[in-house]
Formats: C-alpha cells, sequence, structure tokens
C-alpha cells in the first residue's frame, strides 16, 4: 500500500463547523470522483485540547489531516497526473479555495515501520 497524508488548515473566517460541514458534503464528494482506485480516503479533525501541565489551549497548525492510501506508488502518481489535466481539476481547485488556506497546504507519503511489542 501507498499512503499520501494532506495536511489543510481551513481558510480565515471560516468555523471548524462550516469546515467539517463543507469538506464532508462537498469536497470529500468531489474528491472520491476523482481519486480513481484509490483503497481508502479518510478525514480526520483536530481539536485543541488543554494542554495538561498548564491548561493552555493552542490553536493547531492544521485543521484535518486527509489520508489517501492507494494499492501502489505507480496508481497514486497515476491518479494525481490524470486528475491534474483532467475536467474535475477545476472544480476541486475552485472549491479549495472556499475551504483551504492553501498556502498552508502540505502534502507528503508515509512510510510504514512497526515495532514487535
Amino acid at each position: 500500500m501507498f499512503t499520501v497524508i494532506g495536511l489543510f488548515k481551513r481558510r480565515p473566517g471560516m468555523t471548524m463547523d462550516q469546515f467539517k460541514n463543507h469538506y464532508e458534503n462537498v469536497h470529500a464528494e468531489l474528491g472520491a470522483k476523482c481519486l480513481a482506485n484509490i483503497v481508502s480516503y479518510k478525514r480526520r479533525y483536530l481539536y485543541p485540547v488543554p494542554y495538561p501541565l498548564d491548561g493552555t489551549i493552542v490553536e493547531p497548525e492544521y485543521d484535518v489531516i486527509t489520508e489517501m492510501t492507494f494499492p501502489d506508488r505507480a496508481t497514486a502518481e497515476a491518479c494525481y497526473a490524470a486528475l491534474a489535466k483532467g475536467d474535475m481539476n477545476k472544480l476541486l481547485s475552485d472549491d479549495e479555495e472556499n475551504l483551504f488556506d492553501k498556502p498552508k497546504n502540505r502534502l507528503v507519503y508515509v512510510e510504514d515501520h512497526s515495532s514487535v511489542l
């Protein structure tokens, strides 16, 4: 498996509830239509909690961790290449303007290692 992680921050002025509602009901639906041959597509929303030693609450740098798992790297790269030149590109890009603080967007791939406990 090959996993790509997206770290995204909501656009300024948008509440977390507005962000989550739009992502789940608009953007994720668009994404699901264009992510060919994907194994899984998860969104993990981040909510700050008080730091246990002093109670300080700090706004996280990102509001959601998006996880896209493909069968292999070649499939992921082919999917993204098709997306970059396909009809869905403009739809997704335009919607990202409504949703994300785009300069803060980050994509990385994950290399997993496990320990026997």
